[in-house]
């Protein structure tokens, strides 16, 4: 068996390319007036700070299509036809989903043809094969573990988690009036109770020595089930730990940002969420953390939640935790990230729900020119505060329109 995928695919479209094979296989002239629009609604403005210069630069895509409309998978479809037709006409036993390929044959050496076949198709249409996800599996009961496996993975596991925490505040819709828990250092949870401890195959940090096994170890932590009671010695050890690995090993920066947010959760005890609290902050101060890793933390705690508040509304009904909120979301607007900003912007507007203070904030922060996304954000938050929307609008929608070192616990949290 032969797996592959395409590298950095949806990034990576041709829109000359992908124009002619719509052409072609729908038989439609590229200057008939749908052609020419769908080529234009491809070219969207992008947003980027220079690291040169440090500027902001806007400049028109000639590759690339959007995703999260859901014809991302129609378009890639048709954009790979060609290919299909080749390993087809060769008998080629094959299955694609999307990107990523699969192919089965008798030997060695009809698998390598067919990666041939496979990449010489694509560099006729400027793309190209994933070498670090290129792999020919040999022995048949290999090939079954490898399926099992995949089966078994699934989606990535921090989505997994983030489900599961939606469908209980589906199934048990929390009180708004009752924001939050009571969380008050004075009154922290008796530590000698009988509690149910995490347990990791990691003894010491320096345990955690590869990529493999920091992803394992986040892995550990993600299982953790919500309402949990955890040792707190022992999971302030694991958040610490967890802190120390983004910035050694920033590449599973999607599950550690999601591992940050997780545990500030109503379902674990008060003594958790304030240690959970401490080092999300630490990890907005913590200059060697990657930015993205701080983008994804801002967007899980603004995300809605099915049947709940989100966690910044949550944390900030607390006069202290608000203000700290505010002082980190002013700092990282500073941040040259459009990404991070935006985030920070629909933060604000949460904590606030006030259009004016979120137009000063954005006013203060940034830098002339402000970019376009940017603006859009602010004033679709302002359009829909004019029409007197009755409802709390998503960040979805905004961006269709436009991841405490020496204070202690108790000065945190009084």
């Amino acid at each position: 068996m032969l797996k592959t995928d395409i590298s950095s695919f949806y990034d990576s479209i041709s829109h000359e390319y992908l124009l002619s094979a719509i052409s072609k296989q729908l038989s439609i002239s590229n200057e008939t007036d749908f052609m020419i629009l769908f080529g234009k609604t491809l070219k969207f403005t992008t947003c980027y700070y220079s690291i040169v210069d440090g500027k902001l630069c806007e400049t028109y895509n000639s590759q690339g299509i959007p995703i999260g409309n859901s014809a991302e998978g129609f378009i890639a479809n048709i954009f790979l036809n060609e290919v299909d037709e080749a390993l087809f006409n060769l008998g080629i036993n094959f299955g694609r989903y999307v990107d990523d390929f699969r192919v089965f044959t008798n030997n060695k050496s009809e698998a390598l043809k067919a990666l041939i076949v496979i990449q010489e198709f694509l560099l006729k249409i400027g793309i190209n094969l994933n070498s670090a996800k290129t792999k020919i599996i040999e022995a048949q009961e290999k090939i079954i573990e490898f399926i099992k496996d995949s089966k078994k993975a699934g989606g990535y596991e921090m989505l997994g988690e983030e489900e599961e925490d939606d469908q209980n505040n589906k199934k048990n819709k929390l009180n708004k009036t009752a924001i939050i828990k009571e969380i008050d250092s004075g009154k922290a949870s008796n530590l000698d109770e009988k509690i149910s401890p995490h347990q990791t195959e990691f003894i010491v940090i320096e345990d955690i020595d590869n990529e493999e096994k920091a992803k394992q170890f986040g892995k550990l932590l993600n299982e953790i089930k919500l309402g949990t009671k955890l040792e707190i010695k022992v999971f302030s050890k694991h958040i610490e730990w967890l802190y120390q690995l983004s910035k050694k090993y920033p590449k599973h920066w999607k599950l550690y940002s999601w591992l940050f947010v997780k545990f500030v959760s109503l379902d674990y005890s008060n003594d958790v969420q304030i240690i959970s609290l401490k080092y999300l902050f630490k990890v907005f101060d913590d200059e060697l953390i990657n930015t993205f890793i701080k983008t994804r933390i801002i967007h899980h705690l603004v995300m809605p939640r099915k049947g709940a508040l989100t966690y910044i509304e949550r944390i900030s009904t607390r006069t202290m935790l608000k203000e700290r909120m505010i002082e980190h979301l002013t700092k990282l607007m500073k941040i040259s990230c459009i990404a991070l900003q935006l985030n920070c912007i629909y933060a604000y507007y949460l904590l606030f729900k006030d259009h004016r203070q979120l137009q000063d904030f954005v006013s203060k922060s940034l830098k002339r020119p402000i970019a376009e996304p940017i603006q859009q954000a602010v004033y679709q938050i302002g359009s829909l505060c004019y029409k007197g929307s009755p409802r709390l609008v998503s960040f979805e929608e905004i961006l269709e329109e436009s991841e405490i070192e020496d204070e202690s616990e108790g000065f945190l949290f009084q």
